[in-house]
Parts: C-alpha cells; structure tokens; sequence
C-alpha cells in the first residue's frame, strides 16, 4: 500500500513538472516578430469575464508598440502650447486604437490553475492600409466641413462658420499630430493647420463692447446692461454668449445676440451680490460642435484659442425699500404696457377695429433677450419641420412634430393643419426646440366628416397650413371645452357663411368665393398695418359693441410674426359675426385695464383666456 502511495505522488509531481515545463517562452517574455505589432495580456480567472479582460489587455499591450509621432509643425504643437496635453493625447488615440483596431489575430493562449494568457499579433502592413483608408474618409468628411465654414463666413454667418470650423478640426483629432493635407481651390493645404488659423483669425476680427464700464445691482432690484458684439462695422447676430462672475467665476447666464448684435444682459440679485466685484462676457465657445465634441480634446482646443470678450465692474448697492411690481404675468402691467387709443380711424375697417397695445419706455430693458421662435408656418413653407399623425392608426386629440431645424419653433393655439385622416387644429401655444425628435402636439379636429387618409396614398402627413380659427373657435379651444363644442362651433361657422362641406371641414371656407373676397378686402387694409412698427406687443381686437379679443406677446418681433396669421382669425370673426363699430370707449378701457391692472389681470386672464409660459416668463397672452 505505501508502495502504491509512492508511486501516485511520483506521478503527479512528473505530471505537475510536465505542466509547468509546457508553459510557453512568450508568457513570461514578449516575442518579436519581423513585420507585426505583439501583445501579451493576461486575467486572474478568479474574474468573471477573464477571457475579455486578457483580450482587452492584450490589445492595450499591442498598440503600445505602435509609435505615435508628433510633427513639430502639427496642429498639436500650436494647441498644446506648454506640453501639457501631449502625453495624454498620445494615452488617448491608442485607448481608442485598441477599441477600434482590425484584423487582429490570436496566435496562442495558455492557462494554469489561476490565470490565462493571451497571445495576440497585428500585421504592420494591414494596419497602415487600415489607417490611411481611417485617414482618408476622416479628410473628406473634414474638408466638407471646412469648405462649409468658409461659405458661411463669406455671408458673415459668423456663428455657423465658427461651429463648422470646430467639426473640421474635431473630426481631424486623431491625426492633430501629423500634417494631413487637402486639395482645396486647385492647391494643397495642412487641412488641421488652415482650419484653426481661420477660427482664430476669425474669432480675433469679433469685438465685444458695453454699454457701460460698470453696472449698479441693488439687493431688491435686477438691473441690465446692453453689449454689442460686431464684426467691424457688422452686428454680429445669433453668436452664443456666456456672463461669468468674478472672483468666484460662476457661471450667470447664456445669451444669444439678437439682430442687432445686441445682448441685454440680466444682472440678478439672486447671482450678483457684496461678493461679486466684475463681471465678464464672452463667446461661448463651448456652444459650438457639440454633437461631434469629445470632452477633454474639446476643452484643450478651446483654451488654447483667443475667446473675445469684454470685462465690466460690478457695483452691488445696498437694499433699497422701494419695489418694482411685477406680478404673475409680468411684464405685461400698466407700468410697461399701455394702450394707443389715438387715431381709431387708422386702425378701423368695416366691422373690424384694432386697438395697439404698446410698449412704455422701460419694457425692453425689463424683458431683455429672450431668443429667436420660428412660426409653425415658416416651419412648414420651408421644411424644418415634419407633422403626422400618431401612430398609422391615427389618434384624434394627437399628433406628432419633429423639429428638423435649429430653430425653436412657436405653435399657437388655435393655428389649422390640413392632411392626415382629418384636419387638425392646434389646441395649446407650446414651443419645440431645435432637433426634437418626437413631440406630442394636442389637437381638435375641424373635420368631423372624415377619419381616413386622403388618395391612394395613406399619406400620415400635414402638408399644408391653413391659418387661423377666428376667435369664437379659439375662445372654446383656449379654455378646452371638449371636441364636441368644437365639431359645433365649426358647423355653426360654416352655416353662418354659407360654406357647403361634404366632410363638415372648417377649411372648406377656402373654397367659398363670397367669403374669401370679403375676407381679402380686410386683409388688404390690416396686413401691412404694423410692418414697421417697433413699438407695438399685440392688439385688442374689436366688432360691432364688444372685444373680440386680445393678444399680446413679449417682444416687438414675435408680435410682428405672428401677426401675419393672427388678423385672419380677427377678420373671420369680424365677417362671420361681426357688425359695424358701435362700441362705447368706456368699454374697451375697462377690458384692458383689467388685462393690465396688476391687481384685477390674475382673474381675468383665467376667466377670459390663458398665458403661455416659458419657465416663468409669459411669452404670450390670449384672451377673449
């Protein structure tokens, strides 16, 4: 018995001594190999996914081989000005070689009882065909970008030269070490190189101006102040903005120029207080390009350009007693808001009277920049925008918009879609930011007699844009009163005027030619009414001895925009339902002092209409 004991321990420990003598040379000592690139990578096998994590390792050893070279001319060498960046780009570009390396090939493995090798191997020359076939579609795609970006600047489109600019050299980042060169306008140029050049020649030609040196903050009131950003003598519109406080540097708010140029900054006592002594405000050069951005190589070429900027002292007053009323629907108040009642005779046609309501002296700098909204139709006319139904099924009360632009785009309640399986009318104002892919819009149906797509097609789209409901129809959407009280103030309306539908569409008033032709004798007086008026916010709408009803919107531009569509719903019902101007003035002075007396504007625009918000700030104010 012991014999045999002997003899099995002998023959395990051979057993043993055979194994560890099967161990290959290449676990303890990486090969070379004339024409390859070698890794060796290894994993406990105590590890869940050991085989990946060897594979992983072997690959991060493999691309270690493989030599990165810096051009002492690169784009590199001008972005990494103090040698802080190099080393960890050189990390960078071979973590994502290895995650994105070809062609590979495993040569061996091994294992004991605790670990496992891996024994992986890269043809020199595949590699190198790989990477100029890498290089060659990243130039192309780079050059697009940049011929881009000189067409903009050439239009002064300062703002989309500078982010087209930024995609060149992003797409470029792989190769910011080496001289990659391009065939533009007939000769050859170091693509990274000229990109950057431009960027920066063009951000140098951007100038950054105050109003003023300083600006005062109280501790109960915000203030503002105006900057102008040109291009010489041009004002610069649409450029990204960021306000910064300082010793701290925070962040206080972006900003985006309007088409003057102009940028009217809020200095908000809830940021700016004894601790802030300067503020400074600069192109936000992080707003550009961040689709294709890869963070740190992002951040690294931003600090090493030449940001315009301008740097103002902050002055923080102590707390002053007196108070500025604001209330729930600011700025729309006496105080700001004030109604033009001279000259009725101008703004009277017929049985349609507008009243304008202006703007007072300080409304602009208490509103400030709030951004640029498309409208729905401008949207449409130009494709940036795409609206079908639900599902294919359709759903009465939904549809689907999909923002193509970079625009934001302004829906209003009450605006008319034709298309889909039934005409659609809009049942909110709300607001669709730029790129959104899929946003539910709320919708009434103006057309109870169809539910089924139109032609052979099955076509889910809304291609056309009808308009405006006149302001019975829209009274009843803004305060929701169900599809049912819509189906019927839509027969109501077609009835009235002798509009004969076969589907009870309210569209069909297109097609009436008595209706159109007095429709148009309006719209030829009212249309132009405000063109060139930068003083008017909205309108109070009147007929016969009553108000139609009123809108009102936070800036001049806005207003103008949606003017356009909004007299059609006045001059329908002003046709529809309307009577010569009889009304007493006392009349239309109290529904406009109680939209505009803080004290009584709360109830009635909950009573008569709604306001559209974005965030806190009212945009728009309907009422009826």
């Amino acid at each position: 018995m012991k014999t045999k004991l002997t003899l099995a321990f002998l023959l395990f420990s051979l057993i043993a001594l055979g194994q560890a003598a099967e161990r290959p040379a290449w676990v303890a000592n990486k090969p070379t190999e004339e024409g390859y690139y070698i890794g060796i990578g290894s994993a406990s096998k105590r590890l869940n996914d050991y085989l990946g994590i060897a594979k992983k390792n072997a690959l991060q050893d493999l691309v270690s081989d493989i030599r990165i070279s810096i051009s002492s001319t690169s784009i590199l060498n001008q972005i990494d000005k103090n040698y802080q960046f190099k080393e960890e780009y050189e990390s960078n570009i071979k973590t994502t070689a290895a995650d994105d390396i070809e062609d590979f090939e495993r040569v061996a493995s091994f294992e004991d009882d605790q670990n496992y090798w891996v024994y992986y191997r890269l043809s020199k020359t595949r590699y190198q065909a790989q990477k100029q076939q890498d290089l060659a579609a990243a130039r192309n795609m780079a050059l697009q970008f940049f011929e881009k970006a000189v067409v903009a600047e050439q239009s002064n489109a300062l703002a989309t030269a500078i982010d087209f600019y930024f995609r060149s050299l992003l797409t470029l980042k792989d190769y910011w070490g080496e001289n990659i060169e391009a065939g533009y306008q007939g000769k050859s140029i170091f693509l990274a190189i000229e990109s950057y050049a431009r960027l920066q020649q063009l951000l140098d030609q951007i100038s950054i101006r105050s109003a003023a040196s300083f600006v005062r903050v109280t501790g109960n009131a915000n203030s503002r102040l105006v900057f102008s950003i040109t291009n010489g003598a041009q004002p610069v519109s649409k450029i990204p903005v960021i306000l910064t406080a300082s010793p701290q540097r925070v962040a206080a708010a972006n900003y985006s120029s309007d088409d003057k140029g102009e940028v009217n900054a809020l200095f908000s006592t809830a940021v700016w207080n004894s601790s802030t002594r300067e503020a400074e405000l600069m192109l936000d050069l992080k707003s550009f390009a961040r689709a294709s951005a890869e963070e740190r190589f992002y951040d690294y070429l931003i600090r090493s350009l030449r940001v315009p900027s301008v740097k103002i002292a902050v002055d923080v007053a102590p707390v002053s007693s007196r108070t500025q009323p604001s209330g729930d629907f600011f700025p729309f108040f006496s105080g700001l808001v004030y109604a033009d009642y001279d000259r009725p005779e101008q703004f009277t046609f017929k049985n349609l009277r507008l009243v304008p309501l202006r703007m007072k002296a300080g409304f602009r700098d208490a509103v400030g920049n709030l951004g640029y909204y498309t409208s729905l139709h401008q949207a449409m006319l130009n494709d940036k925008v795409v609206i079908t139904e639900a599902s294919t099924g359709g759903t009465v009360n939904t549809l689907i918009a999909r923002n193509l632009s970079t625009d934001t785009l302004f829906l209003m309640s009450g605006e008319i879609l034709q298309g889909g399986k039934q005409d659609r009318v809009i049942a909110r104002d709300m607001l669709i930011p730029p790129g959104e892919g899929r946003v539910r819009i709320p919708v009434f149906c103006v057309e109870q007699g169809r539910w089924k797509y139109k032609g052979q097609s099955n076509d889910q789209k809304f291609s056309e844009y009808y308009g405006m409901a006149n302001e019975h129809l829209r009274d009843i959407i803004d305060h929701r009163l169900g599809q049912a009280q819509v189906w019927d103030e839509v027969s109501k309306s077609n009835k009235r005027d002798g509009v004969n539908s076969s589907t009870d569409a309210y569209t069909d008033h297109a097609n009436n030619r008595a209706f159109r032709r007095a429709e148009q004798e309006y719209v030829d007086f009212f249309l132009n009414l405000f063109e060139q008026d930068d003083t008017i916010l909205g309108v109070v709408a009147i007929t016969e001895n009553r108000v139609e009803g009123a809108d009102l919107f936070i800036n001049n531009s806005l207003f103008r925009q949606e003017f356009q569509k909004l007299i059609y719903s006045y001059i329908d019902e002003a046709v529809t339902y309307g009577a010569p101007i009889v009304i007493r003035q006392n009349v239309v002075e109290d529904y406009v002092n109680s939209l505009l007396d803080i004290s009584r504007q709360g109830d009635f625009i909950d009573q008569r209409g709604q306001a559209f918000r974005k965030g806190q700030q009212v945009i728009h104010v309907s009422t009826f």
